[in-house]
């Protein structure tokens, strides 16, 4: 099996090493400064033999990868679980687009469509690949090639041979006690080393050089951009308009769509007229209904959300799936749809009304400052349906929607939620005495500074709490440093160290 590479080996060589140094900065180690070095040697190594191979990548498509090292960054910077979680998978997608765009059009100028059906040929690519460059590298090795054409049966054979084996020798054992016992003995023998641990870094190293090959096989194919200028028809050449290409199949009728969108409108109408008089009511709305912060918050907060996710998916299905063959008849399923965006956007306010309500009672916590982001970014995609709409460029609402992601989740890190809810519930503690300070003591290292700093602000039993909660956080951070060494530095673990030894004896 043969690449399309000038030096399968060394490609083959560059992704064995960097699934080795995968292995010597993340195996049982804690993430931290390893993962944006990573992400830097693998992104230098991708272009390093991109030039090698005279493959150069799309300078339009290289921000993915910078931007991909940001979040890599800020998972050695924020020490919140959820916003971890959120900056790697960000990570992993952005090296995932990046590979896939390495050296094709512009991202921003592809379909849903497109990005759809490239992205699963993408995963599939990067599955199956890296077999065909590891046996191409591996018949390319000196005086090699016959050799391993030769054993490739045995190999196979070896394969197919173990589980048979496995299972024979388990009936076998159970069959006769004195095989049993030497079956035993063999599988006891006292190694020089750990083949656990062996096993591990192995398995390790091979999955890391594996997805590394995949990727960079990927990212270096030719990738030619599809033109759409011509289209045979009835044996004549005629020029297609983009317009028409981009309707595709689109098996739902304008008045259809339209009698869907009108129903919904209706709907969505009626309810925003009854929440007319206390959607923005507040307080006062509070004291006329008799309701708790509590009931009037939960009462219906997750199924207006619900209600507008669902809503931007049907919005976005109609776009798609709806012919709009005239003029006439693209200006009202507009003008449906920018009603119904209307309307949503309603719901949404009123959704974030009442988490705000909910917050000024009882609180900040991580979920609800990750609820009114998700909000906001929500808002913000559903004003980009509609532009895209209105202007008939659908990839202003994917790749937009995508870079609006992006954003709002490098500003969550900048706000740092941890210190954020910290703050505000310790200046709620000020004016009305009520603070839950178990709940400040579970919060991640980010928080321990401005934990430190309002320590003088609490009373003795809670301080006492969040003093505990400090110590304890101290003794993980020096644990997690003694076990996973430098490549675990992180920059909130080291500030909330530095602040506990300083404040706490």
């Amino acid at each position: 099996m043969q690449t399309m590479l000038r030096f399968p080996t060394r490609l083959a060589l560059v992704a064995l090493a960097l699934g080795v140094a995968a292995d010597l900065l993340f195996y049982r180690r804690a993430l931290g400064i390893s993962l944006p070095l990573f992400v830097m040697l693998g992104l230098g190594l991708l272009i390093w033999r991109a030039r090698a191979e005279e493959r150069p990548p799309a300078l339009a498509n290289l921000w993915l990868g910078a931007a991909a090292l940001l979040f890599a960054l800020l998972v050695a910077v924020r020490a919140n679980m959820a916003l971890t979680a959120l900056n790697l998978c960000a990570c992993a997608a952005l090296l995932f687009l990046q590979a896939m765009s390495f050296r094709s059009e512009p991202i921003g100028a592809l379909s849903t469509g497109q990005l759809l059906v490239r992205g699963l040929l993408t995963s599939l690519e990067m599955i199956f690949l890296p077999a065909a460059l590891f046996a191409d590298a591996a018949s390319r090795l000196p005086a090699g090639g016959e050799r391993i054409r030769a054993l490739a049966p045995v190999g196979r054979g070896v394969v197919l041979a173990a589980p048979v084996l496995a299972t024979f020798t388990l009936l076998l054992a159970g069959a006769d006690s004195v095989f049993a016992s030497f079956v035993a003995a063999v599988l006891n023998i006292q190694l020089p080393f750990d083949a656990a641990e062996v096993l591990g870094h192995g398995m390790f190293v091979g999955a890391f050089a594996w997805a590394c090959a995949g990727g960079m096989l990927v990212a270096l194919h030719d990738r030619p951009a599809p033109s759409y200028e011509e289209l045979p028809a009835e044996g004549v050449t005629r020029p297609l308009r983009a317009a028409e290409l981009r309707g595709g199949w689109r098996p739902i009728g304008a008045i259809e769509a339209l009698t869907v969108l009108v129903a919904v409108d209706v709907l969505f109408g009626g309810f925003m007229l009854v929440q007319a008089a206390y959607l923005f009511g507040g307080l006062d709305t509070l004291q006329r209904t008799g309701m708790t912060y509590a009931e009037y918050a939960r009462r219906g907060f997750f199924e207006l959300l619900a209600v507008a996710c669902m809503s931007l998916g049907l919005l976005w299905l109609l776009a798609l799936l709806t012919r709009r063959d005239t003029p006439g008849r693209r200006r009202a399923f507009n003008a449906a749809c920018g009603l119904m965006t209307a309307l949503v956007l309603g719901l949404l306010a009123s959704a974030f009304q009442r988490m705000l309500l909910y917050q000024a009672a009882y609180g900040f916590t991580q979920l609800r400052i990750y609820t009114l982001s998700f909000m906001v970014w929500l808002a913000l995609v559903l004003v980009l349906f509609m532009a895209a709409l209105l202007r008939d460029r659908p990839r202003l609402f994917t790749f937009g929607g995508f870079v609006s992601a992006l954003v709002c989740l490098a500003t969550l890190n900048l706000a740092n939620p941890d210190v954020l809810i910290v703050r505000e519930n310790i200046a709620r503690y000020q004016a009305s005495g009520d603070l839950d300070a178990r709940y400040l003591a579970r919060l991640s290292a980010d928080a321990a500074p401005a934990l430190v700093a309002s320590l003088g602000a609490l009373g003795d039993e809670e301080r006492a709490i969040i003093t505990d909660a400090l110590k304890g956080q101290l003794a993980q951070i020096e644990q997690i440093e003694a076990e996973s060494g430098w490549p675990a530095w992180h920059l909130g673990r080291q500030a909330a160290k530095q602040a506990i030894e300083r404040a706490v004896p």
